[in-house]
């Protein structure tokens, strides 16, 4: 999960091998950057489309994905050799439009990028992880800009370019940042402050371990409830998006507010409940949440169970497998569903726990049933069934 950024300045002189001509449809050039800086050492790093298995990005010259690595970054000529290992391929890759070399190359030339790699870019400059919805980072611009002369001048011309995108950058904090469209402020308004990480000694976690790209939010709550050591219940239905990469070492209390405010710009409110669970809904679910009892989960049991503590593992679409779960958890017998439940088509219900007691898996169950139009319904001293409801409205 970790991604290095490395910056190698790039020798005088340069030896190529002979180079194949580009395969149709396959890497494209999209952007050069070449940030020099009379303080510090330069950054040299290109972005092109590439094809599968390959992800492309910015990549600096050395750096390697897979069989593929970058052999030389020219900005002048709007160049960059790149080298395919697994066909024993070196290529050339020209920037679009450019007719011949420049007398000085551009800090930013890009022929088409995305908003989220002029993140990566902001958070390599910035040294803070910008927090963004998913849904923009996919975004497309075109950039050129004269040779800058600081990296300081870099950060501002790519700030500048954000903002006549309508996106507006908000900094929270020593490691943080929110980048939202102007018309949607308040929800980062709704978001506290991260905790002072100063006063935090939980255990770090290093730069860059953290890293979502346009990944489901059910992987988000996975990673979340090994986090936080509480078990996630939500409803199967959502369909979100999240993508971050932390830009420097958090401590474990700051990653968590960094997932709690990633899963809120997801359209996902985070609420604890009791010591071992945390619900993750969309707000307007939020009033109506169950709350955990330990004597009213109790009471649902046909046989107590006073064993250890075990986690439940449920994935799929099928009720029934709900329902035998219930049946063991309370020591009920199951009663068979007549007429068949009508689950949504491609609708999958997920609940994976921290080991949890007896109680406390009921608890989870009926929880995670309400959130998904399900309920369990007593029959008699000894048996369970199912019944379907109308699920919340995210």
């Amino acid at each position: 999960m970790k991604h290095a950024v490395i910056v190698v300045i790039a020798s005088v002189f340069l030896v190529f091998p002979a180079v194949a001509p580009v395969p149709e449809q396959s890497f494209i050039l999209r952007g050069i950057v070449w940030i020099t800086d009379p303080a510090l050492p330069p950054i040299k790093l290109a972005s092109f489309k590439s094809p599968p298995p390959y992800q492309g990005g910015l990549l600096s010259e050395g750096d390697r994905e897979g069989m593929l690595s970058v052999q030389s970054i020219l900005p002048e000529s709007g160049k960059v050799i790149i080298k395919d290992e697994a066909r024993q391929q070196t290529i050339e890759l020209q920037l679009p439009d450019r007719v011949g070399p420049r007398v000085e190359a551009p800090t930013f030339d890009f022929a088409s990028v995305t908003i989220g790699h002029i993140v990566d870019l902001l958070q390599m400059l910035s040294g803070r992880t910008i927090i963004a919805p998913a849904s923009i980072l996919g975004e497309g611009i075109s950039l050129t800009t004269p040779a800058l002369r600081s990296r300081s001048e870099a950060r501002a011309a790519l700030e500048e370019v954000l903002r006549t995108n309508d996106l507006i950058l908000t900094v929270r904090g020593e490691k943080f940042a929110f980048l939202m469209p102007l018309d949607s402020p308040e929800v980062v308004s709704s978001i506290p402050n991260p905790p002072s990480s100063e006063q935090l000694t939980n255990g770090a976690i290093p730069a860059g371990l953290i890293k979502f790209n346009d990944a489901d939010v059910a992987q988000a709550l996975d990673v979340y409830q090994m986090l936080r050591g509480r078990t996630v219940i939500y409803p199967g239905n959502i369909r979100a998006k999240v993508a971050v990469r932390t830009q420097t070492r958090v401590e474990r209390d700051e990653a968590v507010w960094l997932m709690n405010a990633m899963l809120r710009l997801a359209g996902l409110v985070v609420v604890p409940e009791a010591d071992k669970f945390v619900f993750a809904v969309p707000p307007s679910m939020t009033n109506s949440l169950p709350h955990f009892e330990r004597k009213a989960a109790l009471a649902k049991a046909a046989i107590t169970n006073d064993g250890a503590a075990a986690p439940i593992r449920l994935s799929g679409a099928d009720p029934q497998q709900m329902l035998d779960m219930a049946a063991v958890t309370m020591g009920r017998i199951p009663i068979p569903i007549l007429p068949p439940i009508e689950v949504p088509r491609f609708e999958t219900y997920n609940l994976r726990t921290e080991p949890l007691d007896q109680a406390e898996s009921i608890f989870a169950l009926e929880a995670w049933a309400h959130l998904n139009g399900f309920a369990f319904e007593l029959v008699g001293s000894d048996k369970v069934a199912i019944t379907q409801r109308a699920p919340e409205q995210p």
